[in-house]
Formats: C-alpha cells, structure tokens, sequence
C-alpha cells in the first residue's frame, strides 16, 4: 500500500511538473519593442482581406523564440475594422496590434530557449488569448523531459494547458510522457 502511494505522489509530481513545462511552452508573447523578423520564399499581401500570406521555409524569430513552417497566414484587421476602434478608443493609444490571427502549416516548430514544440498545424489567436497545436503526433520537449499527444492547446493568459491525445481506430488513444529526474550531483 505504501507503494501505491507513493507511486501516486510521484505521478501527481510528474503532472505538476509537466503543467509548468506547457505553461512555460505558452510564453509565445511577441514584444512590440523587439525586432520581428520573417524570413519566407513568397510572401503575398490581400489588404482588403487583411491577409499577409508567406509561403515556402517560412521562419519568424524575436529574440529568444522561432517559428518555423511551411506556411503562415497572418491576419490583420481590416482598414474598415481600424477606423471603429478608432471611434470606439478616440484619442487613446489603445488600438491592438494589427496581428488578429496567425495560422501555420506544414511542420510546424516553435522553439523558447530550450524548449521545442512540434506539430503540423498551428493558431495563435490574439483575440481568445490561446494558442493551439495540432497534428498526426504533437511534441513538446524541455530538456530531457518529453510529451506527446495529438492536440496542444494553451490559453496564454493563464497559462493553462490540454494535451490531448490520439484517437486510433474509434478508440481513445493516449498522452505520452517521458520525464527525466536532474542529477544530483
């Protein structure tokens, strides 16, 4: 019995420990005050849609974060949209960033310093403050300490997340998580 119960601390450890790795995995804050830069082989521009298409190696660094995709549409609000929340804000400097919305496909790679998260689909939408990652297998490593599942999705300003697993064949697959104590010495 003593066993068991020890076995469910650990576990319960584990968990708390795997919380704080995807809370930190949310730190996908972009500061205005640092230089964006986004490296893409196309990059297409519909402004009455309020859309920045880049195709093709796209990759989006600030600081110590990286984006890697194979594409990446951001969405922007539209000139129609940034004339009424000028009305509605008058002369405050409280407009938002034009960035509503960035969608990412194909191999998807966010990397914070030593953290990594990989997937084939990825949202980060400013206006619910969440970011999702999706795909066949989504990763997420700190160090040593690996998760897996099919579906990531973080709200930013909690810092909550869900990963979600597989489904295989009709049937409720599972998270998978390998985690590797530091050394003592």
């Amino acid at each position: 019995m003593r066993f068991f119960i020890l076995s469910l601390w650990w576990m319960f450890s584990c968990f708390l420990l795997l919380s704080q790795v995807l809370a930190q995995q949310a730190d996908l804050k972009f500061n205005p005050d640092k230089d964006l830069k986004i490296d893409a082989d196309t990059m297409e521009l519909q402004k009455r849609e309020g859309l920045t298409i880049f195709s093709g190696n796209v990759v989006l660094t600030q600081g110590n974060k990286l984006l890697r995709a194979d594409k990446m549409i951001v969405h922007s609000i539209t000139l129609e949209e940034r004339e009424k929340l000028k009305e509605k804000v008058s002369q405050q400097n409280l407009i938002p960033a034009d960035a509503d919305r960035i969608d990412v496909f194909g191999k998807v790679y966010a990397k914070i310093d030593n953290q990594f998260a990989t997937g084939d689909r990825g949202l980060l939408d400013r206006k619910s403050n969440m970011m999702i990652l999706s795909g066949i297998k989504v990763i997420l490593t700190d160090g040593a300490n690996i998760a897996s599942g099919c579906r990531l999705t973080v709200h930013i300003d909690t810092g909550n997340a869900l990963l979600e697993s597989c489904s295989l064949n009709h049937t409720k697959g599972r998270v998978s998580i390998m985690m590797t104590p530091k050394s003592s010495s």
